[in-house]
This record gives structure tokens, C-alpha cells and sequence, in this order.
């Protein structure tokens, strides 16, 4: 679909002003990707010119976090009511305001995917086949792929996106399973023996890296809507797996680990980073909790005596982990679980924090560390270092007289040595 020939298509116009008018809000915040910030404008002057009345609309241009959450923190400094997020996202339950999600349209070749669904693969198969659909090919699929599809597939519908009455449904409180931002009407839990996942997205698709690493020892289908091939994923859940298992290691020899708020946003936050502290602490290891913002290799940099970071933020973010170039890891709590002693019979990593709280707390043995490793209170700098010269002796107060320094280059110093 392109966007300037459907403009009001693409974003879904009528039916933001629909959500607005029927909820009454006055004070509507609109979240763009960086590659939508040029539509802004245009965005906001055709929300206008569809309103019975005169709504505030404003465009929250940096986001406080990352891009796929929904940014609760500008949104409130402006006393904005509703945030009208365009783009991907990760679909997190937000913790105080309501959010209606505009997905992005990316256009696909539909046929091979119906054929594949279609398959004897799939017809035949015992298990109850559970199909997530990335966000960029949602909105196409439920139109044109949906409908001829298999009774046996599964379809995990994407959170507060069905119909915009129901958008700002607190799908927790349902019997509905919550997996990713993407619900599934299903009363018992998923299991290997009964139920396979199969993916519909494009290669280094975040979602697609998620369920591999969740859904470990079920049968997994990664099919790439773009290149219309089935992907061969095993390479690549290898490669996550051996970063995960690096972060385990990490927390485990690590004596400072420190809790990284990446959210003020996604519910249960708070409960998160609590339980990230009380392990640390029953570990015997030292903690620091850090709210610094977005990651960058800077800021972690001013923090050297921490060996690795715990990292309180939704599943994408988390997944991709410690920005380029800093040498501290940062894992997710999951990670942080498994390395104090968390039962990990499945084999499986699920990088959504909400559905561990629930869990009871692993118990381990604390380590016993040198005291000479637990004196990061105690460090200080005291600037430069006086050395003795010649005959003088220095103490800390002393003043002493100016002494020729070195001549030439440092391969070769035409003066003599000044110490011996």
C-alpha cells in the first residue's frame, strides 16, 4: 500500500477520530517511528479536518525510551489523555494512559503463504498449529490470507487492535493468554505435545527471535512473508541461545551487577525491578539500581566497577541487550533467574519479565567473594602521584623546586633520566 496514494487508508484516519470521538478525549498525543516523522503534519491536519469538535493533537517527538513502547512519560508532562501510537510496536500493556495502535503495511505476496498454510504440513499434523503474524503483514493477512486458511490453525491475535470499542481491554484480567502483546483464547497453557508454532514475518524479525528462544523444543515454522521461503531457523536460535548462556555465565562469576530501569511505562515495572534486587541480594552479590534513560555505550561507561546489568524493559528491547561498543553486558531476568538457580528443565528463555513475577523465587547458595572485591564505596582518585627525585623526599603537603623535564622523543630523550 503506498502511503501517498492511501495516505488516509495507511493510518487509519476515520478510525482514530472514530476511537476519539467516542471516548470523548481533549488531549491526543501522536507517537511516530522515526521514518513516519514526516507525515506529522499532514497526520494532524487530517485528524482535524474529520473532528465534530476541537481536540488538542500534538506529536511527542522524542521518546523517553525506545520507539516501540508507548511513551507515557512525555505524554504525561503534556497532560495528554490518549496516545495514538503509529508504526511497530512491541504491544506491552502500558500502566497508566490508553494506547490505540495504527500498525504499519508492508505489502506481501499472499499466495505462497496461503499455500503453505494450506499444506498437507499443516492438515495433517496432530498438534493444534498456534500462528503469530508479525505487526508489518497484520492488518493484509487478516484481510486477504485469513480467510482461506486452515479451521486447524490458531490465529494470536495482536492486543487491543481487534476493534477500536474494545482497544484499551485490560487483557489480564481475561482468560485469554497473553504471549508477546498477541492473545489466544486457549483455557490450558501451551505444551510441546499438543500444540506447534508457526511464524509469519520477515527474517531478523524480534518477534520471530522471541518465540524461537520461548518456544525451545517445540516445532517451530519461520516462514519469510517478503522472500515467500521457509526459513531454516535452527542457525539462528543457535546464535541466541549461545548469547543467552554468555549472559547466565556473567551473572553468575559477576560480585556488582547492577538493575537497569529501561521503562517507566510497561506495567509491573516496579514489581521487576524489585525482584531483580532480592536475588542479587540473596546471592550475596552487591546491587545498584540505575534509571539513566536510553542505553548508550557512554552511559554505562561512567559506572566501571559493575560487572553486568540486569535490564528492566520490554521483550524487544531486551533482546537486543547492551548497546555496540560497551564492554558490560546487560542480560534480561530471565538470564538473572537462571544464573541463581531457577529450575530450567524447558530449556527455554522468556524475555517478557510480566510472566516470571508469578513464579516463586529460585533459592541459591550466596558466594563468598574476597573483601578485597567489595570496596567500591572506598575507591577514590587522589589526582597525581609525587615520586622522590634525586636526594629530595616528598611528602603529601610537600612544595617542591621545578626540575627539568625530558628533551627529544620518547624513543630517545637527549636529557638523562630522571629517575632512576
Amino acid at each position: 500500500m503506498s502511503i501517498v496514494n492511501d495516505f488516509e487508508t495507511c493510518f487509519e484516519i476515520r478510525r482514530c477520530c472514530d476511537v476519539i470521538e467516542r471516548y470523548n478525549y481533549k488531549r491526543v498525543g501522536l507517537q511516530l517511528n522515526t521514518s513516519h516523522f514526516q507525515f506529522a503534519r499532514k497526520i494532524t491536519r487530517a485528524l482535524e479536518s474529520h473532528l465534530t469538535r476541537k481536540v488538542f493533537i500534538c506529536t511527542l517527538a522524542d521518546t523517553s525510551y525506545g520507539s516501540c513502547c508507548a511513551d507515557e512519560i512525555t505524554a504525561m508532562h503534556l497532560n495528554i489523555d490518549l496516545i495514538i501510537h503509529f508504526g511497530h510496536s512491541c504491544f506491552t500493556q502500558s500502566s497508566r494512559l490508553p494506547v490505540l495502535y495504527v500498525l504499519p503495511k508492508v505489502p506481501f505476496e499472499t499466495q505462497p503463504v496461503i499455500e503453505w498454510l494450506n499444506s498437507d504440513e499443516f492438515r495433517t499434523n496432530e498438534k493444534k498449529c498456534i500462528l503469530f503474524v508479525d505487526d508489518f503483514f497484520y492488518s493484509q493477512f487478516l484481510d486477504e490470507v485469513l480467510p482461506s486458511c486452515s479451521k486447524d490453525i490458531l490465529l494470536a491475535k495482536i492486543a487491543f487492535h481487534s476493534q477500536p470499542s474494545s482497544f484499551n481491554v485490560n487483557i489480564q484480567d481475561s482468560d485469554c493468554i497473553n504471549i508477546f502483546g498477541r492473545i489466544l483464547d486457549l483455557r490450558n497453557e501451551l505444551n510441546n505435545q499438543e500444540h506447534s508454532i508457526a511464524f509469519v514475518g520477515e527474517n531478523n524479525s524480534a518477534l520471530g527471535a522471541l518465540l524461537m528462544l520461548r518456544f525451545v523444543g517445540f516445532t517451530v515454522k519461520y516462514f519469510d512473508a517478503l522472500s515467500s521461503q521457509l526459513l531454516d531457523h535452527g542457525f539462528i536460535l543457535s546464535k541466541l541461545q549461545t548469547k543467552r548462556l554468555f549472559l547466565i555465565e556473567k551473572f553468575r562469576i559477576a560480585r556488582r551487577i547492577g538493575v537497569l530501569a529501561g521503562t517507566l511505562t510497561v506495567r509491573k515495572y516496579g514489581e521487576a525491578c524489585e525482584r531483580a534486587r532480592t536475588l542479587i541480594k540473596q546471592s550475596g552479590k552487591r546491587c545498584y539500581t540505575f534509571v539513566i534513560g536510553e542505553l548508550t555505550e557512554a552511559k554505562l561507561g561512567n559506572f566501571p566497577t559493575v560487572d553486568a546489568y540486569v535490564l528492566i524493559a520490554c521483550p524487544e528491547r531486551t533482546l537486543i541487550g547492551w548497546p555496540e561498543g560497551s564492554y558490560q553486558p546487560v542480560g534480561s531476568l530471565a538470564d538473572l533467574e537462571i544464573a541463581c538457580g531457577a529450575d530450567w528443565t524447558s530449556g527455554g528463555f522468556d524475555l517478557d519479565y510480566c510472566s516470571l513475577l508469578s513464579r516463586p523465587l529460585p533459592t541459591s547458595e550466596p558466594i563468598d567473594f574476597d573483601e578485597c572485591d567489595d570496596d567500591v564505596d572506598d575507591e577514590r582518585w587522589s589526582g597525581m602521584q609525587f615520586r622522590p627525585c634525586g636526594d629530595q623526599t616528598f611528602t603529601e603537603n610537600s612544595v617542591s623546586d621545578i626540575q627539568p623535564g625530558l628533551d627529544g622523543v620518547p624513543t630517545e630523550y637527549y636529557s638523562a633520566k630522571l629517575y632512576p
